[in-house]
């Protein structure tokens, strides 16, 4: 997730790597893959660690295949 200044009004920009070297764009916040479900502006995210367990579980919640 990017911030992205030089758009008005700002937004947040995404992209999805498995290997920190190709990159698939997400699109915009609010577009696409990354429409919000709970609020309708941009926030700051962040980054966390999680489990192998607890990406799973995330993974099964949200229908991701990794």
């Amino acid at each position: 997730m990017y911030d992205i200044y030089g758009i008005q009004p700002h937004n947040f920009g995404f992209l999805e790597t498995s290997d920190f070297e190709n990159f698939r764009d997400l699109g915009y916040f609010n577009e696409g893959a990354m429409k919000a479900t709970n609020f309708s502006s941009p926030k700051h995210g962040a980054v966390i660690h999680l489990t192998k367990n607890e990406a799973e579980i995330l993974a099964d919640q949200w229908n991701f295949d990794f």
